[in-house]
């Protein structure tokens, strides 16, 4: 399959005149079923979907918008339920929260007004990014409304805009939002993935940050954000998927096409640049039309303001070696939607040259951790304000100065220790950097010392 065949399909769901019909991308399958679910998620019946070439495609000339759909691929006799990459709201089949499981799609999404929504626009000079979790950030807020709290409505909430606004943020960067699974390695702990970087989904918002319509309660908290004059950017996480290493069970792209989705060497083993057990082939037409198809509906249908990419260069590695004269670059920076949308990356993954600070092409702007740790060292150690100032003025384009973010501590934590003390999550503190730059300025964590205060 070529770029340009990829293209040529439209994957996932399409409704028009009663008719729903059905294409997923399917490799070396003998048979691929569709099966329907109810609105409590039981089966109803499953229908046989037609081959042309790697794509399947089937119709259904029935009233389906209430119900909910996976597929059953058959190979040698064995058959197994997986979720569809392009679903476009989704919920888990299982419901105990821990073990990986497939997420069944709904079919349908409730018509939404978006009124006069504008993006805005905020100069790149004049943005202050605040990131936050989507969850985490209000779940325990006492003026959200308690309903609201942990949920993509609560930060649309006129209490948490206000609190943003006397902060000075213009720019609210959320931590992955697609609907996600949890990591085969976390459940035997009785753990979760907290932070969502194990996407299942790319196009669908995360089912537990709604209390309902997930969809509608995102694009909502959009236009609430967007009438305040805040923007709105999510993390998204294109390196891999959160299907884990190749012996973990197979919820979606592992049974559905694992050679084309999955970079392997030539012996089948996976490759891993992320640390996560996978990694994306952004190499394969398939994958680079998942990605650039994915931004483009999170861009035009849910109206965000940006993408910053997770451990970036990852996607534009050729045969395993970062080179920006890659087909997915040049599809994201060419595209007439995507060149009005603010493009941020991570420049840095785990792989081999994995670090490419200050190597990204315009028009990315780059995490610029070097800042971090200058204005670290300046403002909490007393170091002189020489390599800050080579921060600010060596890079010759435009850089996301950042002080804190999700990998490590938070502002507050950053003025109250010297130390990790990571011990809820089971590592025993062997996850983080231990060049922190922190202070603690006489007393270890929480205190009630007003000097220190």
């Amino acid at each position: 399959m070529t770029a340009q065949d990829a293209s040529e399909f439209t994957l996932g769901v399409t409704h028009e005149r009663g008719v729903f019909s059905f294409g997923v991308y399917a490799t070396d399958a003998d048979r691929v079923w569709l099966h329907l679910f109810d609105p409590q998620k039981t089966f109803i019946k499953k229908v046989l979907l037609e081959r042309n070439g790697e794509i399947w495609r089937t119709s259904v000339s029935e009233n389906l918008s209430e119900n909910f759909y996976a597929y059953s691929v058959e190979r040698a006799g064995k058959s197994i339920l997986l979720s569809d990459p392009w679903a476009r709201n989704s919920k888990p089949l299982s419901s105990n929260g821990v073990s990986p499981t497939i997420h069944l799609a709904s079919l349908e999404a409730d018509p939404f007004d978006w009124q006069d929504d504008k993006p805005p626009q905020i100069p790149l000079a004049d943005m202050v990014v605040y990131e936050a979790h989507a969850k985490g950030f209000t779940a325990l807020a006492p003026q959200v409304p308690e309903a609201l709290r942990g949920r993509f409505a609560a930060l649309g909430d006129e209490s948490v805009i206000k609190h943003l606004k006397d902060l000075g943020v213009t720019t609210l960067e959320l931590l992955p939002v697609f609907a996600k699974s949890q990591d085969p390695f976390l459940a035997p702990k009785g753990l979760v993935n907290y932070w969502g970087y194990n996407t299942l989904h790319f196009f669908a918002p995360e089912p537990s940050y709604a209390s309902c319509d997930a969809v509608g309660e995102f694009k909502t908290m959009v236009r609430s954000l967007h009438r305040a004059k805040i923007e709105v950017i999510l993390d998204v996480v294109f390196n891999h998927t959160g299907e884990g290493n190749e012996d973990a069970p197979a919820l979606s792209f592992r049974g559905l096409a694992e050679n084309s989705y999955y970079r392997m060497d030539s012996e089948g083993n996976y490759i891993d640049f992320t640390g996560c057990g996978n990694t994306l082939n952004t190499d394969h037409p398939i994958v680079q039309h998942l990605v650039v198809e994915s931004l483009r509906y999170w861009a035009n249908e849910m109206h965000v303001d940006g993408f910053r990419f997770d451990l970036a260069p990852t996607l534009f590695r050729k045969e395993g070696i970062v080179n920006f004269d890659h087909a997915l670059h040049h599809a994201i920076v060419n595209d007439p939607l995507l060149q009005t949308k603010k493009l941020i990356v991570e420049p840095w993954d785990l792989g081999p040259g994995g670090y490419q600070c200050g190597k990204f092409p315009l028009p990315y702007l780059e995490w610029n951790d070097g800042f971090r740790d200058a204005a670290r060292q300046f403002w909490l150690r007393g170091a002189d304000a020489e390599s800050l100032a080579s921060q600010i003025i060596s890079k010759g384009k435009p850089s996301i100065n950042f002080l804190t973010c999700h990998d490590g501590f938070t502002l507050m934590d950053l003025v109250s220790y010297e130390h990790k003390h990571n011990e809820a999550n089971g590592e025993e503190g062997r996850d983080g950097s231990e060049e922190n730059f922190s202070a603690n300025f006489g007393e270890e964590g929480p205190t009630t010392d007003e000097t220190i205060l």
